[in-house]
């Protein structure tokens, strides 16, 4: 029996649909407007839809609010046109049922693909779930007013360095999105938010517009169409051609063009019939002849004509006279002196990307967790499954609800500790995956927790974080409700460092949780805070383009480096502490000499933003990996080195984490492509590559004996027995 609504197929004696859950009985209806009414309630009662923002071809946009932590939120409902609406329930087009559900699909996984993403100028995701025949995207809701009010308040075109300054930051984001195998599909101004502190905040991306292409050709509203026809390359209107990165490098150069020429371009279909496109410097002579033309190339009709990839775009911009810095004096390198008193330390774990919520092991029996409140109180159950996909034995822990975001050994080795976005962790027993306490958070809050190993009382045990901390373990740090972008402890355990979205760094009593010095300097998002080997000195990055080193006990900031040319996303000191690195979405590294607090070296061969660093153990290499798919491998022995010892390739998705086994003679990579690359650090020659993941490996820890690798993805921890 046929569904009169949906068009799904039902045995005989059904009575209700078993795709829209309509009667089977009833005539066709749609009731009230087809988007949803305000009130509608999501998720059990967890979001609230508001007011109706906007409507195109793939569905609507709501304003909404989370009730858990009463905060306006934005939802993003798949609802493609020439859909209907049954009650709450979409029902799609009979001939697109297919078609319809393959977008479903499409759209929860490249939402949960973006719920992975962390960049200073992307828009944060909060959930991504399936209700109501449709999928639902929820994202945080950032105060401001879009590129396009700007615009339109200008009146006139903004000058080449402030245009620059905002598509180098929205296309650092958009190629972050492309690592992860994300098109934006609408670039224009409304699209981009510009936030209180004048930051560009890259909105709206096209969620399973691989999948709804097909679907939509043919059926866009002409209110849509008008929208974005001025931004959208050709290949939008052309059935069956392929959309890819050039697809959004048109939609980017559409974006400049409106800037420094004060009007948005003419659409593609018109240029198509011969409209010509007006040169850029006859509408505004003072714009640079080199990014005049670098922005005409990539509005070119054929997609092949156009630079290939958002990076090479940006660095075409980026060698404009405009753009070019003055030559800074040489320096003379000299061997760096050895810290005073410097005693023998223990290789700390690699620095961590920043959307880590547990960003570092340590020499001390404890675990640093965030619980967030988008995901709390999950349902959990691990189980442990066994075989052999390689040569590497793996046992798969599954019980996370959410993203798996963190993994990390204890410092013997017996019990692993997982982090994930369903507000749990999980820890077990490192030799055979046997669950030994899952942990879960109940208030309505951001909360940084001190864990240390105590033994439960059954397998099963299942506790609040909270009184477990506070009561049978350690303690929780009072007052720490904001949002955490990287922890760390120090090296004797006592004190635990949390770098925050709010600019401030709070350093904490790992033992009482009692707040014992507050950091303030960066005026951006802390994205990585990393104690030095002796625990005296602190460093900490920020999107705000700096790092900073503190003098721990004095809570005073020692030196500022603001040499990067953009935010700052990953520091790590080497293990013997005569070093710092620093890496960031300008591409490069830069290494300093702590005694001297001079730069020693610029490595600059990554060409996309550096998402990690490594140092091995024994202080001769570092890893540095990037959103461009490679892991550089740079020998440090030789300080004035200028090119990588290795670039390690194979990975088809930006790298996430990188970490070297504890004889340094090993590098584990972890990627968005779903992989986890084993790599000999000798020779730069793959191993083995670990591909039994379902979503993005998003961190990759050894532990201490080095023949076991741990490596969190989706919902899942990973433990590879390495032979």
């Amino acid at each position: 029996m046929l569904c009169p609504h949906c068009s799904t197929s039902n045995i005989s004696k059904a009575l209700a649909c078993r795709s829209c859950g309509a009667s089977l009985h009833d005539a066709p209806k749609t009731v009230g407007p087809l988007h949803l009414l305000v009130g509608t309630k999501l998720q059990g009662g967890n979001f609230s839809i508001g007011k109706l923002v906007q409507q195109d071809d793939m569905g609507f946009t709501y304003m909404g609010s989370d009730s858990r932590v009463h905060r306006l939120v934005g939802v993003k409902e798949l609802f493609p046109v020439g859909s209907s609406r049954r009650e709450k329930a979409v029902i799609a087009a009979a001939s697109a049922l297919s078609a319809y559900n393959a977008a479903k699909r499409q759209f929860l996984q490249d939402a949960q693909t973006f719920l992975e993403l962390r960049h200073p100028h992307l828009h944060r995701a909060l959930a991504a779930f399936e209700e109501h025949n449709s999928v639902y995207f929820i994202v945080e809701s950032t105060p401001g007013k879009s590129l396009a009010v700007l615009l339109q308040e200008r009146g006139s075109p903004l000058n080449e360095t402030e245009a620059l300054t905002y598509i180098e930051k929205v296309g650092a984001a958009l190629a972050t999105a492309h690592g992860a195998g994300l098109l934006h599909s609408d670039l224009r101004p409304e699209h981009v938010l510009i936030s209180a502190d004048k930051q560009p905040i890259l909105t709206n991306f096209q969620l399973g517009s691989k999948a709804l292409h097909g679907l939509l050709n043919g059926h866009s509203t002409s209110s849509s169409t008008k929208l974005i026809s001025r931004y959208a390359a050709p290949e939008h209107y052309t059935p069956g051609a392929q959309i890819s990165a050039s697809t959004d490098v048109y939609g980017l150069a559409a974006m400049l063009y409106h800037m420094l020429t004060g009007n948005p371009p003419i659409a593609a279909t018109a240029r198509a019939k011969g409209v010509a496109l007006k040169a850029i410097k006859a509408l505004n002579p003072q714009i640079s002849a080199t990014v005049a033309q670098s922005v005409m190339a990539a509005l070119s009709l054929d997609a092949l004509q156009r630079p290939q990839s958002i990076t090479v775009f940006l660095q075409q911009l980026k060698a404009a006279p405009a753009n070019h810095q003055k030559p800074t004096a040489g320096f003379t390198l000299a061997p760096v002196a050895p810290l005073p008193s410097h005693a023998p330390a223990v290789a700390p774990a690699p620095t961590l990307l920043p959307h880590d919520l547990l960003l570092r092991t340590t020499p001390a029996p404890s675990v640093t967790v965030t619980i967030i409140p988008p995901k709390q109180d999950a349902p959990l159950r691990a189980t442990v499954s066994a075989f052999h996909p390689t040569s590497a034995t793996v046992s798969k822990l599954t019980g996370h609800a959410g993203r798996v975001s963190s993994v990390a050994f204890s410092p013997v080795g017996n019990l692993l500790a997982s982090a994930g976005e369903d507000g749990a962790v999980l820890i077990r027993d490192a030799r055979g995956g046997a669950l030994q306490r899952s942990l879960t958070e109940a208030l309505p809050q951001t909360l940084v927790g001190v864990v240390s190993e105590a033994r439960p009382r059954s397998l099963n045990d299942t506790l609040s974080l909270a009184q477990t901390v506070r009561h049978s373990v350690q303690s929780s740090l009072q007052g720490q409700v904001k949002r955490v972008s990287a922890v760390s402890f120090s090296p004797d355990g006592r004190t635990l460092a949390c770098g925050n979205e709010d600019s401030v760094i709070t350093l904490w009593n790992a033992q009482t949780g009692k707040l014992q010095r507050t950091l303030k300097e960066h005026f951006g998002r802390v994205t990585a805070v990393a104690f030095g080997p002796n625990g005296d000195v602190l460093a900490s990055a920020s999107s705000d383009g700096s790092a900073i080193l503190w003098d721990v006990m004095q809570g005073k900031p020692l030196q500022a480096w603001t040499d990067h040319g953009a935010g700052v996303s990953s520091v790590a000191f080497s293990p013997d502490g005569r070093m710092l690195a620093t890496g960031s979405q300008d591409n490069g590294v830069l290494l300093w000499d702590i005694h001297t607090r001079k730069i020693l070296n610029a490595l600059t061969a990554q060409e996309h933003e550096v998402t990690a660093l490594a140092f091995s153990p024994d202080s001769r290499l570092i890893a540095s990996g990037s959103y461009d798919k490679t892991v550089l491998l740079w020998d440090i022995s030789d300080i004035s080195m200028d090119r990588p010892l290795w670039t390690l390739t194979g990975h088809t998705g930006g790298v996430t984490s990188v970490t070297f086994s504890p004889d340094s003679h090993i590098l584990a990579s972890g990627s968005y492509d779903k992989t986890v690359r084993l790599w000999d650090a000798l020779t730069g020659q793959p191993i083995i590559t670990l591909s039994d993941h379902w979503g993005s490996v998003n961190s990759v820890a050894f532990a201490p004996d080095g023949k076991t690798l741990a490596s969190g993805s989706l919902q899942e921890v990973w433990l590879w027995a390495l032979s």
